[in-house]
């Protein structure tokens, strides 16, 4: 397999300058996003790395000063305070890495709701998670292929220590891959063609592909619209004899769905919340009693257990009515 760039001439965004016969470090750099997929590619010309859920962010180190950017080019150098300080370290001249902020879980994860909550401190828990490099002590990187900027983005973090992390990858088997990392619990993975160059924008040369869990849920509750009607529900996981919040979703509810809910929740209502603790921000929820059970998907949790990204797949009928928490 040919492993020479697909093209060289990629352009910079307007912050950055050129200089004839020699380039200069350019501004933030719009990135690559990959395009999501429902089924990961296989075969020798792709490598897979895990996605990583947390901000993604691009890494700017010019001698000992550092600047970290969000994916739409603000800066939040003093909100990623560890990585700042710790970008100097690499001992390069001027670089520009690519990653992922995030922040690491009791249980080897990566836990999006901790890191909410840590952002702007020196916490050591938030780590970076790099996975390219686009450009080192003056030379752009970008129209190399992929594989060549894994090689010298690895060399470059070998003094990177804990909060500096290289995303290693595998060649070939995606499918093997995805369910690997599912069955990790991890969010999914992003593909990338061994040979692709780094082109901003919306990119096929990068591809990622999540995992769904389902879980069954009894509805403690429901929002309403301004004509009151069902407009959400709300969900409790059993934990201990006792129900705790997994969180709402109004995604995936069909005219038909809605209508079965307006048929049956109603009559369920209940004065207080049935959970261990009333989840805050839910002013005007209708409690109801915990006996509808409902199948729901989702990529992943949260560090406390609520739900991220939650669609609703049906009801649960045949299990019959109850408290219920169960992975699928």
């Amino acid at each position: 397999m040919g492993r020479r760039a697909a093209g060289a001439s990629i352009p910079l965004v307007s912050r950055s300058a050129t200089i004839v016969g020699r380039p200069i470090k350019p501004g933030f750099v719009e990135m690559v996003h990959p395009t999501l997929v429902t089924k990961a590619p296989s075969g020798s010309a792709w490598a897979h790395e895990i996605k990583w859920d947390g901000y993604r962010a691009q890494a700017h180190l010019k001698g000992k000063r550092a600047q970290m950017f969000t994916r739409q080019g603000n800066d939040w150098t003093n909100k990623f305070g560890p990585i700042s300080e710790a970008l100097p370290k690499l001992r390069v001249d001027n670089a520009i890495l690519d990653g992922e902020v995030v922040t690491i879980g009791k249980d080897g994860l990566s836990d999006f709701h901790g890191l909410r909550h840590q952002l702007g401190t020196m916490l050591p828990a938030i780590v970076y998670q790099a996975f390219d490099l686009l450009w080192l002590d003056g030379e752009d990187l970008r129209p190399l292929p992929y594989v060549d900027r894994k090689a010298r983005l690895k060399e470059v973090l070998r003094r990177g220590g804990e909060t500096i992390r290289y995303v290693d990858y595998i060649e070939g088997d995606g499918t093997a891959m995805l369910k690997a990392a599912c069955g990790m619990a991890l969010e999914g993975i992003v593909s990338k063609r061994l040979d692709s160059p780094y082109r901003p924008g919306r990119s096929h040369d990068w591809q990622k592909t999540k995992c769904e869990v389902g879980e069954t849920l009894a509805i403690v509750g429901y929002g309403v619209d301004d004509r009151g009607r069902i407009d959400g529900i709300l969900l409790g996981r059993e934990e201990g004899g006792s129900l705790r919040y997994a969180g709402a979703v109004d995604r995936g509810l069909g005219a038909d769905d809605l209508a079965e809910l307006e048929r049956r929740l109603p009559a369920l209502k209940i004065a207080r919340c049935p959970l261990i603790e009333r989840p805050k921000g839910k002013a005007g929820v209708r409690w109801t009693r915990p006996e509808v059970l409902v199948e729901i998907s989702y990529p992943n949790k949260s560090g406390d257990g609520r739900l991220r990204h939650p669609s609703f797949k049906g009801f649960r009928d045949d299990l019959g009515c109850g408290r219920r928490g169960k992975n699928r």
